[in-house]
């Protein structure tokens, strides 16, 4: 497997790419339930369940979204597309006045329904 640096990355919501985003992360999860039975030799053991999706992106300049805001969600690392629906969780804003850095703007998000993952080039 090879390393593969960031600085390709990409995040596009509703067909527009925030302007200045400088990061975003994807969480994909499966409920993975345990269970202990005649046959597990003392062991538990677990069965994938419910999958779910979360994340977020980080821009410079000031998003125009709202929490409770339902988006489409393009997210591109180099070779591997995600594409989904979610919906904004919160606003974020961080602002250093003690160093005068730039202000930075989160925005956290949950899955609103499934995410595909197909490999390739990103194209707008």
């Amino acid at each position: 497997m090879s390393v593969k640096s960031g600085k390709d990355g990409t995040l596009t919501h509703d067909g527009s790419e925030p302007a200045a985003c400088v990061g975003w992360e994807l969480r994909i999860t499966s409920a993975n339930d345990a269970y202990a039975a005649n046959d597990t030799s003392g062991w538990k053991k677990r069965k994938g369940g419910v999958k779910d999706w979360t994340g977020s992106f980080t821009c410079k300049t000031i998003p125009n979204l709202d929490a409770g805001d339902e988006i489409a969600l393009v997210l591109y690392d180099n070779d591997i597309v995600y594409t989904g629906n979610a919906i904004v969780d919160e606003e974020g804003v961080g602002c250093d006045m003690n160093e005068g850095t730039i202000v930075t703007y989160t925005i956290p998000f949950s899955a609103n329904g499934a995410i595909a993952k197909t490999t390739g080039s990103y194209t707008e």
